[in-house]
């Protein structure tokens, strides 16, 4: 949901703040300060783009391969599921949709 879209939103802001930190072509620019302000700001711009990118894909990925891992469980199995194991499957996917958000 929205909760776990914002916490993903921040980590990557974090995570790009001390990559950039970190990045020798930014820490070891010659001049030092003004007119690599805004150069600064491009390399921290694309970071944060490049790492936002990764983050939807490895999402993306990850909700398909659920899905796939999903359909595949329910085609191998036999098409009448018993009560308990109904329940167990309902109240599972509502725990991961719990801590998930």
């Amino acid at each position: 949901g929205a909760w776990s879209d914002f916490l993903i939103g921040m980590t990557v802001i974090e995570f790009s703040r001390l990559q950039v930190k970190f990045l020798p072509s930014l820490s070891n620019s010659p001049g030092g300060g003004g007119s690599n302000s805004k150069r600064s700001d491009v390399s921290y711009e694309h970071v944060v783009s490049v790492n936002t990118a990764q983050s939807s894909t490895a999402k993306n990925v990850g909700s398909f391969l659920a899905s796939t891992g999903t359909y595949f469980f329910f085609l191998a199995r036999d098409r009448h599921l018993g009560e308990k194991v109904a329940n167990t499957l309902i109240l599972g996917t509502a725990g991961v949709f719990f801590l998930a958000s």
